[in-house]
């Protein structure tokens, strides 16, 4: 059923279901082939609007919140260990260029905290809803 801006705006504040998995994607590897980081700044911005305005209510269900539990672990380590190969290959060319009399190294050091600062955001989406928005069991 389609409705006009206009009753879209009386009808009251758009609701989003969030999944586990959507959360979860936020900190995932980011060296993925199909990372993207469209799908990061798309999941600020909704946090943002949740956050700043009555527009979007977020409703997290009780089995969400015992799913990221138990999966944010193995998701961080999968992303710290895919940085981990990334430094060691990086590592590799630049000794290869070396070899070849070549100068230079790969500076990836702005990707230290990606995990720790991927998690947090991923963390502040469950607690956002846990605190300010209704939950659904």
């Amino acid at each position: 059923m389609a409705f006009s801006v206009s009753e879209n705006v009386t009808r009251g504040p758009a609701v989003l279901c969030l999944h586990t998995f959507i959360i979860l994607d936020i900190m995932r590897d980011p060296t993925r082939d199909n990372a993207n980081p469209a799908d990061r700044l798309a999941a600020l911005s909704i946090l943002s609007a949740m956050k700043s305005t009555s527009q979007i209510v977020g409703l997290l269900a009780e089995q969400v919140q015992v799913e990221f539990m138990e999966y944010v672990k193995t998701v961080r380590e999968e992303a710290e260990r895919a940085l981990s190969k990334l430094r060691e290959r990086l590592r590799r060319l630049d000794a290869i260029k070396v070899a070849l009399g070549a100068h230079g190294v790969a500076d990836i050091s702005h990707y230290d905290d990606h995990v720790s600062r991927s998690k947090l955001i991923a963390e502040c989406v469950v607690r956002r809803q846990q605190c300010f928005f209704r939950q659904v069991s």
